[in-house]
């Protein structure tokens, strides 16, 4: 067996091994009437679509999100479990199925995605090391994240075509379609599709003023402008213009209510957000390391010959960037364990860049070395239970951000030590 073969075979093992796990998992929650309230308060709005076509959750009044007027921040989620009431009368106990065959969706989306880039046995170890990603995982697991998870990198893959064609009806086209889906990934979960419109569309604008891709682009915001249109439509339809008005009441009231405004305010925000990111209070991950690495790789993209690989790179450096200006915007909705959902798009720009010898072999180690350390600060302040201030997050940041830098300057000095005495040795 040679070295790909062995590579596809190991990570095809663990993909099983993982959805394995989780095919056990669901089938005893379905045989125990194991109830998930995180599970059935989307089947509750689904319920009351069917029945009363408005799609609220009743048991929550006085909603400050205006779950209670309607579900809106998860739109498409609330039609699918709306659909499934009317057609099937679907109990709360068959949720588990239903998520189950949804995570074998976004298995494959991310395989696919992976794919479009790289060989089958990369493709399927980039997938292996995502999903085994303890944050990611958790991300998947939770069935209100999937429908968003999975029409963000359809919009990727969508957007690709479009930027890899040649004929400019194709390049619209597609452009079209990835609006479409970067805009079904809102109304999937506002808070997870957000960053995708964001990092294709300023993608797509880059495009449009150095490649001359203006229709492209255009393409792009008129098909999200058409499904935004059409499910306003549907939500104006549906609520009539006094729900309109209570809803539009509370979330204005409930968003100029956030925290604290002013530079002092926005600096507490992104230093809390950046420890979140550094050191997940989730579980630890491979996610401050892509970051890190992904904006390396945006600066040395010129490195990189193939196109779409620096596309790639560059979607997946404005979606991070897209997550972390959100949490500062927004702490109470984007919050820094969420950002997990850009992984496979960090890895895939990793596997490129390490493919394209983007960064030189020797800066590989040092990398390699600062993330290690951080990763040992993550892990143990996961296993210590989280401790709350005075020893509580942003004291755990520090310690890696410290850790990590002094991993990678000593690496990289003790390289450029070992390569300076080679050169003395061969003159």
């Amino acid at each position: 067996m040679n070295q790909s073969r062995l590579i596809g075979a190991a990570a095809a093992s663990v993909l099983l091994i993982l959805l394995a796990w989780q095919v056990a998992v669901t089938f005893r929650a379905y045989y125990t009437l194991e109830f998930d309230s995180d599970l059935y308060f989307l089947l509750a709005a689904g319920r009351d679509l069917a029945t009363s076509g408005l799609g609220r959750v009743t048991y929550f009044p006085n909603s400050t999100e205006g779950w209670d007027v309607v579900l809106w921040t998860y739109y498409l989620p609330v039609l699918l479990y709306g659909a499934l009431a009317a057609l099937f009368d679907i109990s709360f106990e068959q949720l588990p199925v239903v998520w189950l065959v949804e995570l074998l969706v976004l298995v494959a989306t991310v395989v696919l995605l992976f794919r479009r880039f790289l060989p089958w046995s990369l493709a399927l170890g980039g997938a292996a090391i995502t999903f085994a990603d303890p944050q990611f995982w958790r991300l998947a697991t939770q069935n209100y994240n999937l429908l968003a998870m999975v029409f963000g990198p359809w919009a990727v893959l969508a957007f690709d075509a479009s930027s890899r064609s040649l004929v400019p009806r194709s390049q619209i086209q597609y452009a079209a379609a990835s609006g479409a889906l970067a805009a079904a990934a809102v109304l999937s979960f506002t808070t997870f599709g957000l960053p995708v419109v964001f990092a294709i569309g300023s993608v797509s604008l880059v495009h449009a003023l150095t490649r001359r891709r203006v229709l492209a682009f255009v393409a792009f915001l008129a098909g999200g402008a058409a499904i935004a249109a059409a499910s306003a439509l549907d939500l104006f339809l549906r609520l009539g213009p006094d729900r309109i008005h209570d809803l539009t009441a509370t979330l204005v009231y409930h968003y100029t209510a956030e925290d604290p405004t002013g530079l002092a305010g926005v600096l507490v925000r992104a230093g809390y957000f950046a420890a979140g990111l550094i050191v997940s209070p989730w579980a630890p991950s491979l996610l401050p390391a892509g970051i890190a690495v992904a904006g390396i790789l945006l600066v040395r993209q010129r490195a990189i010959a193939d196109l779409p690989g620096r596309t790639m790179i560059q979607i997946a450096a404005a979606m991070a960037l897209a997550w972390i200006v959100l949490g500062v915007l927004l702490p109470r909705n984007v919050t820094a364990p969420r950002t997990g959902s850009v992984l496979p798009l960090l890895v895939l720009a990793t596997m490129i860049g390490a493919r394209a010898r983007a960064i030189p072999r020797a800066n590989w180690l040092p990398v390699m070395v600062a993330a290690a350390a951080a990763s040992v600060v993550a892990s143990t302040y996961f296993l210590l239970g989280l401790p709350w201030p005075p020893f509580g997050v942003g004291v755990a940041a520090a310690v890696a951000i410290v850790l990590a830098g002094a991993g990678y300057f000593l690496t990289a000095r003790s390289l450029r030590v070992a390569t300076s005495g080679a050169v003395t040795r061969v003159a």
